[in-house]
């Protein structure tokens, strides 16, 4: 009673935070730019599974569209390992744009 569990935690994710990280990003895509829309995934950056305290924080979160988060991010970085801010960066070839706040958040837990 009063646990959430895993589902209802991504429930909430999709319903309530992936819309206001699609608003940031400009309902586009990081990586490829892809602004066509229905087809974007709210990714992770430091991943669900192992940073439980950086869940539901924005600054964790980029858009991505379903094309470049499957079928490329988790060719690459499987989705059962751990994923990080540096895995992030050396597959979009660049800096991410709130690196400093997710560093800064990342850092008050682990």
């Amino acid at each position: 009673v009063g646990t959430t569990t895993t589902q209802q935690l991504r429930n909430y994710i999709s319903r309530t935070i992936s819309p206001k990280i699609f608003m940031r990003d400009g309902f586009t895509c990081k990586k490829c730019g892809d602004n066509s829309g229905g087809n974007l995934h709210a990714h992770h950056i430091y991943d669900f599974a192992n940073y439980e305290l950086l869940r539901l924080n924005k600054y964790n979160f980029i858009t991505l569209c379903s094309e470049c988060h499957i079928n490329d991010f988790h060719s690459i970085y499987y989705c059962n390992q751990t994923n990080t801010l540096q895995d992030l960066e050396d597959w979009l070839g660049y800096q991410y744009e709130f690196r400093n706040e997710l560093m800064q958040e990342h850092n008050k837990y682990y």
